[in-house]
């Protein structure tokens, strides 16, 4: 599932995250949280899991 950013959403959280069929996935304050949110997309939608930061 590809996954696209766009800077089109309010000002706050200027970047968005699409999938495929243009549903917003959510959006960040910059640019590099976007590509961490799409970067977590990717890996989910992969299958991988996801440990806790102590």
């Amino acid at each position: 599932m590809p996954y696209d950013i766009k800077k089109n959403g309010p000002e706050n959280k200027p970047w968005c995250v699409y999938d495929d069929k243009g549903k917003n996935r959510g959006c960040s304050t910059s640019r590099e949280l976007a590509i961490s949110h799409m970067r977590a997309l990717y890996h989910a939608h992969a299958g991988g899991k996801f440990t806790k930061k102590e």
